[in-house]
């Protein structure tokens, strides 16, 4: 039985954390991850936010490190809460239009990326697919999937 009186809740605040859906031509880039103590994982690029680094160029340079693309145009597409009640973090998505290789990926030494080019409707499909990391983004992927308006107003977007 509860009381109601005064108590300490505690949260934790991480880093802010970046995802790129990054646009090649007519197709969208994602990752199949290792990491070390972790099974293979669907991603897209992206990473947590260095201190005093703001989430447009964190997603700019996650981009570059992990894929070697740069984008003619970044924008803001979602913003996502920590779905965890004691994680205080946000999720910035961002669409990377027009992306152009300059350089090779430059990765930390943990890491193991393949990057692979996906259509439209393979991107949508990460929706349902257990090994996406990524689950906040499932869930708006699968809605949009369900609702014909929003797959074409994010086509839209996306190829813009």
């Amino acid at each position: 039985m509860y009381d109601w009186s005064v108590k300490t809740f505690e949260k934790i605040k991480k880093p802010d954390t970046v995802s790129v859906i990054a646009v090649v031509d007519d197709k969208i880039l994602v990752q199949k991850q290792e990491q070390p103590h972790r099974d293979m994982f669907l991603s897209l690029p992206g990473g947590k936010c260095e201190l005093g680094e703001n989430p447009q160029n964190s997603a700019s340079r996650e981009l570059l490190e992990e894929t070697g693309l740069v984008a003619q145009n970044i924008i803001l597409w979602k913003i996502i809460p920590s779905c965890y009640s004691s994680i205080i973090r946000d999720t910035y998505y961002y669409i990377a239009q027009d992306c152009k290789k300059v350089q090779d990926l430059n990765l930390d030494w943990w890491e193991k990326i393949q990057n692979e080019y996906v259509n439209f409707e393979e991107f949508l499909l990460l929706s349902q697919n257990e090994s996406f990391r990524d689950h906040d983004l499932m869930n708006v992927l699968l809605k949009i999937r369900l609702n014909p308006k929003q797959k074409e107003e994010l086509k839209n977007q996306l190829f813009k």
